[in-house]
């Protein structure tokens, strides 16, 4: 049988590889946003060039968040290889930074899609700023490892959109919140047993 001593030690080196596993899936994050960036100034430059600034004032608020999660993803990376594991105590910290640069910049795209809705002033390719939600859900679950975290977003969201549905519809608020409450046990129950999952299947293999 393996002494305190030895499964501790076991223990750490595990979840030293677990970090450095989740810092490459980050990197992949990293170059994701810096991705994401590009297109983002393009409607901005289109924007200007059709005389109508109003919808980038908007984005502009967007821009540096992109650079900024890339930026903070790489000095943790070369953090992590020039201290090791000393850097595992600051993960949480980087984990709810970049959690709330990730929601405001779908926020602020959202909102301001939600605003030109609500007066009427919709446009089709506003829908992408709806359909985007679908892999920016996907990145979060790369992001973090505790389904706590992995919910925020989409929950957050979907309370955004029931505000502002009831808002501009509320004869509507009873049906609105029904698919509201369905939505959000669907979201949390499905993060919830896929992380369960993960884990058991990870320690699993750890076992063995």
């Amino acid at each position: 049988m393996n002494s305190p001593t030895a499964q501790r030690s076991l223990s750490h080196k595990s979840s030293v590889e677990l970090f450095h596993i989740r810092l490459k899936t980050r990197l992949c994050i990293a170059f994701l946003c810096m991705f994401q960036f590009i297109p983002r100034m393009a409607l901005i430059v289109q924007s200007f060039l059709t005389h109508a600034p109003a919808p980038a004032k908007v984005l502009l608020l967007s821009i540096p968040l992109a650079p900024t999660m890339a930026v903070i993803i790489g000095i943790e990376y070369l953090l992590f290889k020039k201290r090791g594991s000393g850097v595992l105590k600051y993960s949480q910290v980087v984990d709810i930074i970049l959690l709330l640069s990730f929601m405001t910049d779908w926020f602020i795209i959202l909102i301001d899609a939600l605003e030109k809705v609500g007066k009427g002033s919709f446009s089709v390719s506003y829908l992408f700023a709806f359909t985007s939600f679908s892999w920016r859900v996907l990145v979060v679950t790369l992001f973090f490892q505790k389904w706590q975290l992995k919910i925020v977003l989409p929950v957050l969201t979907l309370a955004l959109c029931t505000g502002y549905t009831i808002h501009y519809d509320p004869s509507q608020t009873y049906a609105i919140l029904c698919k509201s409450l369905s939505g959000l046990f669907n979201v949390v129950f499905v993060i919830y047993v896929d992380d369960k999952l993960k884990w058991k299947t990870m320690w699993t293999n750890l076992q063995q």
